[in-house]
C-alpha cells in the first residue's frame, strides 16, 4: 500500500511538472480593419523585447474591432507579451524621428508607461492554468 501511494505521488509530480496551458489574448480596439497584428510572447526577463529571443509568436490579419489569438501548450511559468498593429502592412513597427511608435501597440497587464517600454516585471503574467488576457491598444 505504501509503495503504491509513493508511486502514485511520484507520477503526479511528473505530470504536474509538465502541465501545459492555453493562453487566450484578446486585442482591441483597432482603429482600422487592415494590416496585421504581430504578437510576441517572452519567457525570460533578460531577453524581454529582444526579437531574437521570442518564445512564441503569432501574426494575424486585422479584420474586426477585436482579434483573439490563442497560444496552446504553454508550460507553467512567467511570461510577458508585446504586440503592435502593422496597419500599413509593411512588416515592421513604424516609428517617428525620436523612435516613438507611429502604429498602435500594447503589452500584457496594460502598464501605464510614458516615454519608454515597460519592464518584464510590469508586463509579467503568471500562467498556471488556462488564462484569458485583454490587451488594449495604445
Amino acid at each position: 500500500m505504501r509503495l503504491t501511494l509513493l508511486i502514485v505521488l511520484q507520477f503526479l509530480a511528473v505530470i504536474c511538472g509538465f502541465a501545459q496551458y492555453n493562453l487566450t489574448v484578446e486585442i482591441g480596439k483597432f482603429k482600422a480593419h487592415k494590416g496585421k497584428v504581430y504578437v510576441a510572447v517572452y519567457n525570460q526577463e533578460t531577453n524581454f523585447l529582444d526579437d531574437d529571443h521570442i518564445f512564441r509568436s503569432n501574426i494575424t490579419a486585422v479584420d474586426a474591432d477585436k482579434v483573439t489569438i490563442q497560444f496552446s501548450d504553454l508550460p507553467q511559468g512567467q511570461y510577458a507579451i508585446s504586440l503592435f498593429h502593422d496597419a500599413n502592412d509593411n512588416g515592421e513597427m513604424d516609428t517617428n524621428f525620436f523612435g516613438a511608435p507611429k502604429e498602435d501597440y500594447g503589452f500584457s497587464n496594460n502598464p501605464k508607461i510614458w516615454f519608454r517600454a515597460p519592464t518584464f516585471a510590469e508586463a509579467r503574467i503568471v500562467v498556471n492554468a488556462d488564462k484569458k488576457l485583454v490587451i488594449k491598444l495604445k
